[in-house]
Protein backbone atom coordinates (compact mmCIF):
# COMPACT_ATOMS: atom_id res chain seq x y z
CA UNK A 1 0.00 0.00 0.00
CA UNK A 2 1.78 3.29 -0.97
CA UNK A 3 1.17 6.45 1.41
CA UNK A 4 1.93 8.81 -1.32
CA UNK A 5 0.79 8.53 -5.05
CA UNK A 6 4.09 7.82 -6.92
CA UNK A 7 5.02 10.62 -9.12
CA UNK A 8 8.69 10.47 -9.35
CA UNK A 9 11.17 8.07 -6.91
CA UNK A 10 11.26 10.04 -3.23
CA UNK A 11 14.41 11.98 -2.57
CA UNK A 12 13.62 12.04 1.15
CA UNK A 13 10.32 10.41 2.98
CA UNK A 14 9.18 10.10 6.14
CA UNK A 15 5.50 8.77 7.27
CA UNK A 16 4.14 8.85 10.95
CA UNK A 17 1.12 6.34 11.70
CA UNK A 18 -0.24 7.65 15.12
CA UNK A 19 -2.86 4.97 15.17
CA UNK A 20 -3.18 5.74 19.26
CA UNK A 21 -5.28 2.67 20.86
CA UNK A 22 -7.79 2.29 18.31
CA UNK A 23 -6.73 -1.28 17.22
CA UNK A 24 -6.94 -2.29 20.50
CA UNK A 25 -10.64 -1.15 21.00
CA UNK A 26 -11.25 -3.32 17.73
CA UNK A 27 -10.31 -6.61 18.79
CA UNK A 28 -11.64 -5.71 22.09
CA UNK A 29 -15.23 -5.56 20.06
CA UNK A 30 -14.23 -8.64 17.94
CA UNK A 31 -13.51 -10.50 21.47
CA UNK A 32 -16.60 -9.15 23.14
CA UNK A 33 -18.61 -10.57 20.34
CA UNK A 34 -17.30 -13.84 20.21
CA UNK A 35 -17.45 -14.58 24.46
CA UNK A 36 -21.08 -13.39 24.24
CA UNK A 37 -22.09 -15.75 21.44
CA UNK A 38 -21.14 -18.46 23.87
CA UNK A 39 -23.22 -17.12 26.58
CA UNK A 40 -26.07 -16.28 25.12
CA UNK A 41 -26.49 -16.86 21.01
CA UNK A 42 -29.47 -14.58 20.39
CA UNK A 43 -27.97 -11.77 21.77
CA UNK A 44 -24.85 -12.06 19.39
CA UNK A 45 -26.41 -10.82 16.51
CA UNK A 46 -26.91 -7.18 16.98
CA UNK A 47 -23.77 -7.71 18.43
CA UNK A 48 -21.98 -8.91 15.05
CA UNK A 49 -23.90 -6.67 13.04
CA UNK A 50 -22.82 -3.25 15.26
CA UNK A 51 -18.88 -4.69 15.78
CA UNK A 52 -18.19 -4.02 11.72
CA UNK A 53 -19.48 -0.71 12.05
CA UNK A 54 -17.88 0.18 14.80
CA UNK A 55 -14.31 -1.11 13.47
CA UNK A 56 -15.19 1.22 10.71
CA UNK A 57 -16.15 3.83 12.26
CA UNK A 58 -12.83 3.43 14.62
CA UNK A 59 -10.55 3.14 11.30
CA UNK A 60 -11.88 6.21 9.99
CA UNK A 61 -11.38 8.49 13.20
CA UNK A 62 -7.84 6.72 13.72
CA UNK A 63 -6.77 7.87 9.64
CA UNK A 64 -7.02 11.00 10.93
CA UNK A 65 -3.78 11.01 12.57
CA UNK A 66 -1.33 9.37 9.40
CA UNK A 67 0.61 12.29 8.34
CA UNK A 68 4.42 12.63 6.73
CA UNK A 69 6.31 14.49 4.03
CA UNK A 70 7.86 12.99 1.02
CA UNK A 71 10.60 15.30 -1.09
CA UNK A 72 10.65 14.35 -4.80
CA UNK A 73 12.25 16.01 -7.73
CA UNK A 74 9.16 17.58 -8.68
CA UNK A 75 7.02 18.16 -5.71
CA UNK A 76 7.15 18.77 -2.08
CA UNK A 77 4.20 16.41 -0.51
CA UNK A 78 2.73 17.30 2.98
CA UNK A 79 0.40 15.01 4.46
CA UNK A 80 -1.80 15.82 7.68
CA UNK A 81 -4.77 14.05 8.58
CA UNK A 82 -6.96 13.73 5.39
CA UNK A 83 -5.38 16.71 3.92
CA UNK A 84 -2.86 16.15 1.35
CA UNK A 85 -0.94 18.71 -0.54
CA UNK A 86 1.56 18.10 -3.11
CA UNK A 87 3.55 21.78 -4.15
CA UNK A 88 5.49 21.92 -7.08
CA UNK A 89 9.17 22.79 -6.21
CA UNK A 90 9.39 25.97 -8.44
CA UNK A 91 6.40 27.36 -6.71
CA UNK A 92 8.14 27.11 -3.26
CA UNK A 93 9.54 30.19 -1.66
CA UNK A 94 11.20 29.07 1.53
CA UNK A 95 10.47 26.85 4.11
CA UNK A 96 10.35 28.28 7.28
CA UNK A 97 10.97 26.05 10.29
CA UNK A 98 9.93 27.31 14.24
CA UNK A 99 10.46 25.98 17.26
CA UNK A 100 7.04 25.51 19.68
CA UNK A 101 6.89 23.40 22.27
CA UNK A 102 6.61 19.26 21.13
CA UNK A 103 8.39 20.16 18.21
CA UNK A 104 7.90 22.69 15.28
CA UNK A 105 6.34 24.29 13.46
CA UNK A 106 7.11 23.72 9.70
CA UNK A 107 5.78 26.47 6.93
CA UNK A 108 6.16 26.34 2.95
CA UNK A 109 5.78 29.42 1.59
CA UNK A 110 4.85 30.16 -1.94
CA UNK A 111 4.87 32.84 -4.51
CA UNK A 112 2.13 34.66 -4.05
CA UNK A 113 1.88 34.71 -0.27
CA UNK A 114 -0.03 31.81 0.78
CA UNK A 115 1.46 29.14 2.98
CA UNK A 116 0.97 25.27 3.77
CA UNK A 117 1.39 23.77 8.00
CA UNK A 118 2.80 20.88 8.50
CA UNK A 119 1.59 20.79 12.47
CA UNK A 120 4.63 18.99 14.90
CA UNK A 121 3.01 15.89 15.63
CA UNK A 122 3.93 15.21 12.07
CA UNK A 123 8.05 15.79 11.94
CA UNK A 124 10.56 14.07 12.23
CA UNK A 125 13.22 15.49 14.19
CA UNK A 126 14.44 19.39 13.37
CA UNK A 127 17.60 17.77 12.40
CA UNK A 128 16.72 15.00 10.11
CA UNK A 129 13.95 17.67 8.83
CA UNK A 130 16.31 20.58 8.37
CA UNK A 131 19.09 18.63 6.57
CA UNK A 132 16.36 16.49 4.33
CA UNK A 133 14.81 19.75 2.83
CA UNK A 134 18.38 21.84 2.39
CA UNK A 135 20.09 18.52 1.05
CA UNK A 136 17.28 18.38 -1.79
CA UNK A 137 17.44 22.26 -2.36
CA UNK A 138 14.94 24.40 -0.58
CA UNK A 139 15.94 27.46 1.36
CA UNK A 140 15.18 26.56 4.94
CA UNK A 141 14.96 29.53 7.39
CA UNK A 142 14.72 28.77 11.27
CA UNK A 143 12.65 31.25 12.57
Amino acid sequence: MLFFKPDKPALYEYVRHDRGPFGAIIIVLIVSAIFLAFQDPEAVLPLLLITPIAALLVWWISSKRTCGMKITEGNLHFHAGRSKKAVPRPLIERVEIKKVDGGADVQMKMMGGTAIDLPPHCQPDLKTLKAALQDNGFVVLMV
